[in-house]
């Protein structure tokens, strides 16, 4: 199986790239598209909703027909979602195009741990889709600098350039992934099984997965509330108490490299974009390093490895609005910001991912794994709603929210 192992962290490199373009620079996008923030978290929103009902056929249809072609297939349709973003016309376009791209990730995310489960050893799950997500992480990086290149002198990438870039990572994704890996034989369903479309949504999951299911959703609502709008939050605070902080920046990037930042390309924003881009390169690297370097020593303890990490992920992203209400200090908030995932999901991610495979029937794993992310992504629905009313009140709120919501989360895994 080291044909799919290689086929699967090579694709996943790219979409981690891919991705990293397209997380950055929607935001982004929407802001300057002069989208109100109450009505960008309703975008997001309302790709959530669409985004349960065609996960869970998807885990489905991966049972049936095999897992390779779903897996393959989402990257295509999200190559074309990404590529089409910035022709938007209108919120209700840009909607439409948002759900397709969510649902796409949500797929590809669903299937990526079933992908590797039935490709290494037991025994090595958790290091091999620790190592596996902390890579794909790490390349999250090399996409957020491609978007902070926006505005950077004449060479400059338009939001229409990293769009295209990213769909062209994906594009070169499958040409890596479809020769590589090959599908293992699909289980035999287990005596009265029937894996009809009523099955889908027939939800009889393990006990335990429903455990796991009600803190997902919980810790859903948390990090989509203090994730999905980040950006905006250090774009206004440069546009106001930060200012001087980011003509500082500017500066020091004027005389490292003259001329880097004519402005032309993006309206004169152009280190804003590179000072957020920085932020957000060491967001990801500070998670996909420090769980490629963890997860081969996670081979015990794994409920209190998962309770454990996560309680302190949510204590580290609420630290960002008691940094901004106590300090006002730009680079607190940053490194606080930064720094959540160390000692956070590097270690509770592959840990949950463990679980979820171990209660999951292996004639009906790719579908109730579906099942536990779709409704574990319900969450994200109220989270994503609530982070654009919630910044317009406070700026800080959606950390200090949702980080208080993904604490609450920790407790619920005691019952694990």
């Amino acid at each position: 199986m080291k044909r799919n192992i290689a086929g699967l962290v090579i694709a996943n490199c790219l979409f981690g790239l891919s991705f990293g373009v397209y997380e950055l620079a929607f935001p982004l996008f929407l802001d300057d598209a002069g989208v109100r923030l109450e009505a960008i978290g309703l975008v997001l929103a309302a790709a959530a909703v669409v985004n349960f009902l065609v996960v869970v056929y998807g885990g489905r249809l991966a049972d049936s027909v095999g897992r390779k072609g779903i897996y393959g297939a989402s990257f295509l349709a999200l190559a074309a979602a990404n590529v089409a973003t910035p022709l938007a016309a209108s919120v209700a376009y840009l909607t439409v195009l948002k759900t397709f791209q969510q649902t796409c990730v949500s797929v590809r995310g669903a299937l990526r741990g079933v992908l590797v489960y039935e490709s290494v050893a037991v025994e090595r799950f958790t290091r091999t889709f620790g190592q596996l997500v902390g890579m794909e992480t790490s390349f999250h990086a090399a996409g957020y600098a491609c978007v902070g290149l926006i505005g950077a002198g004449e060479a400059g990438l338009s939001y229409q350039g990293v769009f295209i870039l990213s769909g062209a990572a994906l594009l070169l994704a499958v040409a890596v992934f479809w020769p590589l890996f090959r599908d293992r034989p699909l289980a035999a369903p287990g005596p009265g099984v029937r894996l009809s479309l009523r099955s889908v949504f027939t939800f009889d999951l393990h006990p335990k997965l429903y455990l796991i299911v009600a803190a997902g959703f919980i810790f859903g609502m948390g990090i989509a509330m203090s994730h999905a709008l980040w950006p905006l939050y250090f774009r206004q605070k440069f546009a106001g108490e930060w200012a001087g902080d980011l003509a500082a920046f500017g500066g020091w990037i004027g005389g490292l490299l003259p001329g880097a930042f004519g402005g032309a390309a993006s309206g004169g924003h152009g280190p804003e974009f590179a000072l957020i881009s920085v932020v957000a390169v060491f967001h990801r690297l500070l998670l996909g390093v420090p769980m490629f370097i963890i997860s081969p020593l996670l081979r015990s303890r794994f409920k209190w490895l998962y309770v454990g990490g996560l309680a302190v992920e949510g204590i580290m992203i609420a630290a960002p609005a008691v940094a901004d209400w106590l300090t006002g200090s730009f680079l607190v908030v940053a490194v606080t910001w930064v720094a959540h995932d160390i000692i956070g999901a590097s270690i509770w991610y592959p840990v949950q991912e463990r679980f979820v495979q171990q209660y999951c029937r292996p004639e009906r794993r790719a579908t109730e794994v579906a099942k536990a992310a779709a409704l574990m992504a319900l969450g994200v629905v109220a989270g994503q709603a609530l982070a654009g009313p919630l910044m317009a009140w406070m700026p800080a709120m959606p950390f200090f929210a949702g980080g208080a919501l993904i604490v609450l989360a920790s407790f619920i895994l005691l019952a694990l």
